[in-house]
C-alpha cells in the first residue's frame, strides 16, 4: 500500500508501481499503461506552455521596446523643438570667367489684312538672319524663338455728340487695317571674339532692334554644387564657434534651407536698332566678357545636445 500511494502522488513512479505491483488482469495493466502516457504527454504540453509564454513574454518586450525607441527618434525627426535647436546662415561665392554671350533680336512686319504675305516676309527676314547666324559658327540649337505674337491694327473713328433736338447718326465701329507681325529669338554665342560682329550683322540682316546682351557662364551646375557646398560649410563653422562661446554642443543637422546658388552676370551690353536711340550697326563696341559670380545661401538648423 505504502508503494502503490508513492507510485500515486509521483507521476513518474507509475510505471515503477506497474512493475512492482501484484499481479493484476490485463484489463487493469492497460488501464495503468494508459495513464502513464496520458500523463507524460500531460507534462510534455505543460512544457511546451511554459516555453511558449515565455517566447511570448520576451517577444512582447522586444516589440515595445523597439517601438519606444522608434517613437522617441520619430519625435526627434518631426518636432526637435525649437528651444532644442538654432540655426545659422552660410555663403559663398565662386567667380567664374564668362563663356558665352546672350542676346535677343527681334523682327517687326507691319502689313496690310493679307496675314501669309506678313508671314512671308518675316519668315525671309528671319531666314536671312538665321543664315548669318549659321555662317559665324553659331548652331541652330543655339537660336530660340521666345515670342511669336500677330495683332490686328485697327482704325478709330471719331463719334460726335448731337445737338440737343438734333438726330443721332449711329457711330461707325472700329475696323482692322493690317496686321503686325513681330518675332523675337534668343541667340548663344559661343565664340566671343565675333559677338560684337554678330549683333551688328544680325541687324544688317534684317533684325528691327537687338537687346540685352549679357556675358554669363555657360554650364554652372557644377559650380551651383560647389556654391552650396561651401556655404554649409560655413554655416557649419559658425555653429561650431557658437557653439563654443555659448557653452553648449552642436547636434545633428535637422534642416538645410537653400536660398539657391544664382549666377550672377557682371557684364552687360543693350541697345536698340534701326529706329531706335542707339543704331548699332554702324558702331564699333569692344566688348570684354569679364567674369561671374555664383551666389549661394543657406540656412541650416542643428539640435542642440
Amino acid at each position: 500500500m505504502q508503494f502503490e500511494a508513492q507510485a500515486r502522488s509521483e507521476p513518474r513512479c507509475i510505471w515503477r508501481y506497474i512493475e512492482g505491483a501484484p499481479e493484476r488482469s490485463n484489463e487493469e495493466m492497460y488501464q495503468m499503461r494508459r495513464s502513464y502516457k496520458n500523463l507524460i504527454i500531460m507534462e510534455q504540453i505543460e512544457g511546451a506552455k511554459k516555453w511558449f509564454y515565455l517566447a511570448a513574454t520576451v517577444a512582447l518586450l522586444v516589440v515595445a521596446y523597439a517601438a519606444f525607441v522608434y517613437t522617441g527618434s520619430y519625435a526627434k525627426s518631426v518636432q526637435p523643438g525649437n528651444y532644442r535647436s538654432f540655426a545659422v546662415t552660410g555663403e559663398s561665392k565662386i567667380t567664374a570667367k564668362n563663356d558665352v554671350a546672350l542676346f535677343t533680336y527681334s523682327v517687326t512686319i507691319q502689313g496690310g489684312k493679307d496675314i501669309a504675305a506678313i508671314k512671308k516676309e518675316s519668315s525671309d527676314k528671319t531666314g536671312k538672319i538665321q543664315a548669318f547666324l549659321q555662317a559665324q559658327g553659331v548652331d541652330s540649337k543655339d537660336v530660340t524663338t521666345v515670342a511669336y505674337n500677330l495683332e490686328p491694327r485697327y482704325q478709330y473713328f471719331q463719334c460726335s455728340v448731337p445737338l440737343p433736338g438734333a438726330e443721332a447718326r449711329p457711330c461707325r465701329p472700329q475696323e482692322i487695317v493690317g496686321y503686325t507681325l513681330s518675332q523675337t529669338d534668343s541667340v548663344k554665342i559661343r565664340d566671343l571674339t565675333k559677338a560684337d560682329k554678330t549683333v551688328s550683322g544680325v541687324v544688317d540682316s534684317g533684325a528691327n532692334n537687338v537687346s540685352q546682351l549679357t556675358f554669363t557662364v555657360d554650364d554652372s551646375s557644377n559650380l551651383q554644387t560647389q556654391a552650396k557646398g561651401l556655404a554649409i560649410k560655413q554655416a557649419i563653422l559658425r555653429a561650431q564657434i557658437l557653439a563654443k562661446t555659448a557653452g553648449f554642443k552642436v547636434g545633428r543637422i535637422i534642416s538645410i534651407d537653400e536660398q539657391g546658388a544664382v549666377p550672377m552676370s557682371r557684364e552687360s551690353f543693350s541697345t536698340m536698332a534701326k529706329g531706335g536711340a542707339a543704331p548699332v550697326a554702324d558702331t564699333v563696341v569692344n566688348l570684354n566678357p569679364g567674369s561671374g559670380d555664383i551666389i549661394s545661401n543657406v540656412t541650416v538648423r542643428f539640435e542642440i545636445e
